[in-house]
């Protein structure tokens, strides 16, 4: 069983580890991994911006292998959370129009990537997960 556990503080601590996170993912995916970092980055970012206004806010990323079949990632936060379902419901009413925002479109990506999204009561993480795709050769 593959476990990995990484904590850091605000963007300047997830320029440090991003590289090798990012190397990670690719790692396990293969070559299609692309779209997954992306929507990593997109819960890494939400976790940073929305996760509490202190430069104390942990951000704390889980990967977990399961059974060598899914790749689950958590992104959690020392923040206060938001109301998971009022967003999503945004999301899912106005997905075109939040497109062309500047900002607010990590739910989406997040969700058109993933196999499984899912948010902890609270708000404040949120659980990636995504199948590997078995090798041929």
């Amino acid at each position: 069983m593959h476990r990995l556990q990484i904590s850091f503080y605000g963007q300047e601590g997830y320029r440090v580890i991003r590289h090798c996170v990012n190397e990670y993912i690719k790692q396990v995916l293969g070559p299609h991994c692309a779209n997954m970092v992306i929507a990593f980055n997109e819960a890494v970012n939400n976790a940073i911006k929305y996760g509490g206004k202190s430069k104390k806010n942990t951000v704390t990323v889980k990967f977990h292998l399961l059974k060598g079949k899914r790749l689950v990632i958590r992104v959690k936060d020392t923040g206060a959370g938001f109301d998971t379902a009022q967003a999503c419901q945004a999301a899912a009413v106005q997905p075109d129009e939040m497109l062309l925002e500047e900002s607010g479109r990590g739910l989406l990506i997040m969700k058109a990537v993933a196999d499984y999204v899912a948010y902890n009561k609270r708000g404040n993480e949120v659980l990636l997960m995504k199948k590997i795709p078995a090798v041929t050769e």
